[in-house]
């Protein structure tokens, strides 16, 4: 079910037909069925913000009752893809259909949701700038811990948890196997507690899993650092080689010229 104003219509329709394919794929994804009928909500601009008291929300999920509340002026205007919003959307339903809410850490939710759309997330997110990244190199990044019940209001902090949720289910997924972040999910959907789960899926607490993550951002961020520090001495030293290579080719093609006119 779609509800809607009457200047918003042809979203509504464009959402009625968007939504069997991002049922599908999700399904694909996961590999549980939706088995509940969701409805979506287009919002006037304005509404959204009002109720969520955040300029950069574009799109909720209301698990217990099954709605999807989206702004589609705020995607359009920022690009937003409809199709792989609604699949963010529709992903945490279907994730707390299954799974107790006290047994889903809210870090886990929004990343598994980010890692089947792409990275989309629910929330304006700049690209151009990582605070992520940030974070990594100063040592601000947010413990897990306070990541569980909710995320923090202030926008900075809540662009960051958004992007460490991401960042954590992506790492379990290139070390450990996507197929790893589904047993983990399954776990959880039999009843086991997120520790148990994560010991009989991946081997380690989430504490371990917390320092191996952070490890690797900061190994990562290293080499960022080394790059962004030394960017200029790299680009001159490249320009360098560039010369000489420039140089030396002209020598070649001197010497055979020089040779072709001997021989005539």
């Amino acid at each position: 079910m779609v509800r809607y104003d009457a200047p918003q219509e042809a979203a509504a329709r464009e959402v009625l037909r968007l939504y069997p394919e991002v049922r599908t794929e999700l399904q694909k994804i996961i590999g549980w069925p939706v088995e509940f009928s969701p409805t979506f909500v287009l919002l006037t601009e304005g509404v959204l913000e009002k109720m969520t008291e955040s300029p950069l929300v574009t799109a909720l999920a209301v698990p217990h009752r099954n709605l999807i509340l989206l702004d589609v002026s705020k995607m359009s205007r920022h690009a937003f893809v409809l199709e792989t919003t609604m699949k963010h959307e529709l992903c945490h339903l279907l994730l707390h259909q299954y799974i107790p809410e006290n047994e889903l850490p809210k870090w886990l939710d929004e990343g598994v949701c980010q890692w089947v759309s792409n990275g989309i997330a629910e929330i304006i997110m700049e690209k151009k700038v990582s605070i992520l990244d940030q974070a990594a190199l100063s040592g601000g990044l947010l413990p897990l811990s306070r990541l569980t019940g909710h995320f923090p209001p202030e926008d900075r902090s809540l662009l960051l948890a958004y992007e460490q949720s991401q960042s954590v289910v992506t790492y379990i997924s290139e070390k450990y196997g996507a197929d790893k972040v589904l047993l983990l999910l399954n776990q959880l959907r039999r009843g086991s507690t997120l520790s148990v789960a994560m010991d009989e899926s991946l081997g380690i607490s989430v504490a371990e899993l917390e320092v191996a993550w952070q490890r690797s951002l900061r190994k990562r961020e290293t080499w960022l650092l080394y790059v962004s520090t030394h960017l200029y001495e790299i680009l001159f030293f490249a320009a360098a080689l560039l010369t000489v290579a420039g140089f030396v080719r002209s020598l070649w093609r001197r010497k055979w010229r020089y040779e072709d006119k001997e021989e005539d």
